[in-house]
């Protein structure tokens, strides 16, 4: 395990998961690094628009992750 996975999984169970499901996590992380998913058309099929940015989101719902 390199330095910064051991740190993810340090993250994640100080966080509340499981050693194993940190491990998993960092795997299929790692997995899709090598691969990346098929970008397909569903999303617009299914709501009517194209995708919303994460970063987009993220700015709309920023009070969701605010620790105060």
């Amino acid at each position: 395990m390199t330095t910064q996975t051991s740190t993810i999984a340090k993250r994640a169970e100080a966080a509340g998961a499981s050693p194993e499901f940190a491990d998993a996590y960092i795997a299929l992380k790692a997995a899709a690094a090598q691969q990346p998913a098929v970008v397909t058309g569903d999303v617009v099929a299914f709501l009517g628009r194209p995708a919303t940015p994460f970063a987009h989101w993220m700015d709309a719902h920023r009070d969701l992750f605010n620790n105060n």
